[in-house]
């Protein structure tokens, strides 16, 4: 087994493999198996485009694809759980359930509207005495979807597909939307005989559900991992760009069932692999953000202008904040992927309080001295116990999904006005005092108190507030 950080070694390594085969063989399958997020489909790509330039034609068929959709996953599961496996017109009832939640925003799914127009749907289909537990099933297997679990994809079907490629046939091309959640029809055929390399990717496949039906002689078999910290960011991330889902309902699902889906089935299907590949944030991911933060920061290295300042100052605001770091286990920790959790301390509770947590990615290069970040607000303020009971549920969570604690700082932030000028202060635990200004003040006064603030001379604090009045 092989184990690879470099995309350029591991892309070439399957190169290698694929010619080995093709020399006995008319077709060689690639496989790519991991966790969510861990980067299978830009590693699918990045082998695709490195074959055709060796002059192989591959396909890239998606696991994800072979998704039955909410329709058919909820209702499968009920006929099972519920049902013993024994309603009749089981792919009627689908098109029927499908057909009514088909437009309706993801975490709004099998609302009242949707299960009263399923219940007239199906009349005929079930026994009117089953139709109650039938709806109320629905309900409750959807608010416990696990869409990180094998029977969430039709593997078989899969398997069928690569063999008739195999066998220069023809297969119609399947279609997932992770907007409605559903199967979409399709009409584009891919023709095997064109084809001298199927690349398959997805969470399980390396499933045996899966090996076990196609001939295991012509695989190359992969499994892509990276550290907890982009299997996490790339999840929620992904989803709020592609989904319907809230944050909120990523994150909850996140910890609640993909976490052990990745622990307890995707990871052991790890040891069947010809090769591993760390797939961990690239610095292009770094550079994105939902928001840029630009702001100037300066160390006070003078107390008198701190006293100076805070004299004549009007103090806004003044809260004790403490933000705890994550980092993955072994991850090489960068102060340009920062996961912040932020506390505030409660007087009245005698606690710190969590608020919101943050993803701060790489820094850009500028020359003006200006801090400017990409942010990525993952749980915003007032959304924390919509997701935890606590901290230390928010941290035990963390620690299962194999996140340590890189480090925790305490600080005083304390926002001040002087005149129009807005100031924040933050007097940071075991690292010092620092002054923040808004990005839009004038740089020569900024100048102003840079320079004082690095000498014994006071600030000249009559030309400051004039100047802001």
């Amino acid at each position: 087994m092989e184990k690879l950080k470099s995309a350029s070694r591991w892309k070439y390594f399957n190169v290698d493999r694929t010619e080995e085969i093709l020399e006995h063989s008319k077709k060689a399958v690639i496989l790519l198996a991991g966790a969510s997020s861990s980067g299978k489909s830009f590693s699918a790509k990045l082998l695709q485009e490195t074959l055709e330039e060796q002059g192989y034609k591959s396909v890239v068929l998606s696991t994800d694809s072979y998704n039955k959709g909410i329709s058919g996953i909820i209702c499968d599961k009920v006929n099972q759980k519920f049902f013993k496996g024994k309603l009749e017109n089981i792919e009627k009832i689908k098109e029927i359930v499908k057909k009514c939640i088909y437009n309706t925003d993801f975490s709004e799914k099998f609302n009242k509207n949707d299960l009263i127009n399923i219940k007239n749907g199906i009349k005929g289909l079930i026994d009117k005495n089953d139709i109650p537990l039938f709806l109320r099933s629905l309900k409750s297997e959807f608010d416990i979807i696990n869409f990180d679990e094998p029977s969430v994809y039709d593997l078989k079907k899969v398997a069928r597909d690569i063999n008739k490629l195999v066998a220069n046939e023809t297969i119609k091309e399947k279609k997932y939307s992770k907007v409605v959640s559903e199967q979409l029809p399709r009409d584009t055929v891919i023709d095997g005989s064109k084809i001298d390399v199927v690349i398959v990717e997805g969470i399980y496949a390396l499933e045996d559900e899966l090996l076990d039906n196609i001939d295991q002689n012509i695989t190359v078999k992969n499994f892509i991992e990276s550290d907890a910290k982009s299997l996490f960011l790339r999840r929620v991330i992904r989803d709020a760009k592609t989904t319907s889902a809230d944050n909120c309902f990523t994150i909850g699902l996140y910890f609640k069932y993909i976490v052990p889906s990745y622990i307890n089935g995707i990871l052991p299907n790890k040891v069947k692999a010809d090769c591993i590949f760390k797939n961990d944030m690239t610095f292009s991911e770094l550079h994105s953000g939902d928001v840029y933060e630009t702001k100037q920061k300066y160390r006070v290295k003078n107390a008198q202008t701190l006293k100076d300042l805070l004299s004549v100052a009007k103090v806004v605001s003044k809260e004790k904040q403490r933000d705890i770091y994550f980092c993955g286990k072994d991850e090489d920790v960068s102060g340009e992927n920062l996961l912040r959790l932020r506390t505030i301390f409660d007087p009245d509770k005698n606690q710190y309080v969590p608020t919101s947590l943050v993803h701060k990615g790489a820094i850009k290069s500028r020359k003006d001295n200006k801090i400017t970040r990409p942010i990525n607000l993952l749980i915003k303020e007032g959304d924390f116990f919509k997701i935890f009971t606590s901290e230390q549920d928010f941290v035990d969570n963390m620690k299962f999904a194999q996140f340590d604690i890189e480090r925790i700082t305490k600080k005083t932030r304390t926002r001040i006005k002087l005149g129009e000028l807005e100031l924040t202060i933050d007097d940071i635990e075991g690292e010092g005092v620092f002054i923040e200004f808004g990005n839009d003040i004038d740089f020569n006064v900024i100048q102003d108190i840079i320079d004082k603030s690095k000498t014994n001379q006071p600030i000249p604090l009559t030309h400051l507030t004039e100047k802001h009045k």
